[in-house]
């Protein structure tokens, strides 16, 4: 607790958490969970990011295809679609899409992140039309990875056109948008899996319960 303080002093609330994380692992991993620290601290309101829904990430896209900004379309789309960070979008090769499936390195844990088939397509005829036969997708004329204020600024400039509020136009609101659609789309097939469950009771039930048991030995 006395480092997670320290922490603090330096860093934003998000950033301790997530310096936190891997400490905790270890220490799960040790068998020494009464050391742990299982209180994260709180967001500062300007950490909190404001909620963009699927509508407005759809509008987003189409204010691309408008101004026929195939780059910043498949950039939006990535981030929605895989919950990359901006930070990682160099990562975005040619042969990591050809895989179908990116891996990155956060906080120097591995992670691998699924690229789903329409957006597959997607990059590797984008890379076709721009002869981009290896390597990083998304660069400057130069051949410099894009900057990660290049990208948010690309996103804002669609705010107006898309009727997107400029504070949702940024790739941590769509990175939330595709973790909230994951949580929602994993409790609804808990609930399924539950209700499945239970019926598969019901129906064992009927024919073996201790009233009818014995008609079935």
């Amino acid at each position: 607790m006395a480092y997670q303080q320290a922490l603090a002093k330096q860093f934003m609330p998000r950033t301790v958490n997530m310096l936190m994380a891997p400490i905790n692992g270890l220490l799960e991993y040790l068998d020494v969970r009464a050391l742990q620290v299982t209180t994260a601290l709180a967001p500062t309101p300007g950490e909190i990011k404001p909620e963009l829904s699927r509508s407005e990430y759809l509008r987003l896209l189409s204010a691309a295809k408008l101004k026929q900004n195939e780059r910043l379309y498949l950039l939006i789309k990535l981030f929605a679609t895989t919950g990359i960070a901006v930070q990682e979008v160099p990562s975005i090769t040619v042969e990591a899409v050809q895989s179908g499936k990116v891996v990155t390195f956060p906080n120097r844990i591995r992670k691998e992140l699924r690229i789903p088939l329409c957006v597959q397509q997607e990059l590797l005829e984008y890379c076709r039309e721009n002869g981009i036969v290896s390597g990083s997708i998304f660069l400057t004329r130069s051949g410099s990875p894009i900057s990660r204020t290049a990208i948010s600024t690309m996103i804002q400039q669609l705010s107006k056109d898309s009727r997107v509020d400029r504070n949702k136009c940024n790739p941590r609101c769509l990175q939330k948008l595709y973790d909230d659609t994951q949580d929602n789309i994993q409790a609804n097939v808990a609930v399924m899996l539950q209700m499945t469950y239970d019926n598969l009771l019901e129906k064992e039930q009927t024919l073996y319960g201790w009233k009818d048991v014995q008609q079935h030995v």
